[in-house]
């Protein structure tokens, strides 16, 4: 899970290397999720459309899902398992080379 919004500059540089994960693991076994905390939709969907993204974005226009997962600062990246358990939350820019050693060890988790 990716929690972004339109305003945040570092959100901009997190979602380049979610896109380049995107691409290294999206064969299916990987999904990557992007919500916008907290902006309207039609400014989401605006923002989407001169910056398109290749996973799925959805908008947390009232907080909820911000909420649930604690969510205090932009960008704020969570790793969940297969069960959909926090693995890995990081708040801040988190560089591919943190969230790869992740993803591998949940994917190896995962095939046990």
């Amino acid at each position: 899970l990716d929690f972004w919004a339109t305003w945040c500059s570092p959100c901009h540089l997190q979602a380049e290397i979610l896109e380049e994960l995107h691409e290294e693991y999206g064969d299916g076994k990987v999904e990557i999720v992007s919500i916008d905390s907290g902006e309207k939709a039609e400014k989401v969907r605006a923002f989407v459309e001169k910056n398109p993204k290749p996973f799925v974005v959805l908008v947390d226009a009232d907080n909820k899902v911000s909420d649930e997962y604690q969510v205090a600062a932009l960008p704020t990246v969570i790793l969940l398992d297969r069960q959909g358990r926090i693995a890995f939350k990081s708040v801040g820019l988190t560089e591919a080379s943190v969230l790869r050693p992740l993803i591998r060890k949940e994917l190896a988790r995962a095939a046990t």
